[in-house]
């Protein structure tokens, strides 16, 4: 249904989540590694979403 062109709402909502939690974890380095949070966030929720 979706053209090549066009992501879908779970790709952008997951796309998102990831990219805001790397900032958070880059600007708190406390967090831990800004890249795994951020993969670790992202594959949580794609688990969630199915």
């Amino acid at each position: 249904m979706n053209s090549d062109r066009q992501i879908g709402v779970r790709t952008a909502v997951l796309l998102l989540a990831g990219a805001i939690t790397v900032i958070v974890a880059v600007r708190k380095p406390e967090l831990g590694m800004a890249i795994g949070i951020g993969i670790a966030v992202v594959t949580l929720l794609d688990l969630l979403m199915e």
